[in-house]
């Protein structure tokens, strides 16, 4: 079976700071409110989904070793505390980075145990509130 990769990507083009999710508040954002300026959405996709198809075809290419040094050098959660949500369980630790097989790898809150998650839904925990958390 050939090597798979699952990935989703969000972007807020035009959303104005009372559009965006109060719980986000700390950490989203927008093109529009980073430049000023607003986008069409095909301004943007056609550049991204470009960039997303050739990464994918040389993932598929060359498999995950070579996308992975590329995805740790651009890694925005690299070292970053996060919420990690996995079904019914939540999980909150310190990014460390991927796996061999690509599993996101946590050090947990706690515990410090090292963890690997193949799927879940990842957040940012905004560092002004890391040491509310219990």
């Amino acid at each position: 079976m050939a090597p798979l990769l699952v990935a989703g990507i969000g972007l807020n083009l035009n959303a104005a700071v009372a559009d965006l999710p109060s719980s986000l508040e700390a950490t989203a954002t927008s093109f529009w409110l980073e430049t000023g300026r607003k986008f069409q959405p095909a301004q943007v996709a056609a550049p991204v989904l470009t960039k997303v198809v050739t990464e994918v075809d040389g993932f598929h290419e060359n498999g995950w070793r070579d996308f992975r040094g590329r995805w740790q050098q651009w890694n925005a959660l690299a070292d970053a505390t996060v919420k990690l949500v996995a079904g019914e369980e939540t999980h909150a630790g310190q990014v460390i980075g991927l796996s061999d097989s690509g599993a996101l790898i946590l050090k947990l809150e706690g515990s410090g145990e090292e963890m690997a998650f193949h799927a879940g839904e990842v957040h940012l925990v905004p560092s002004d509130a890391r040491g509310r958390q219990g």
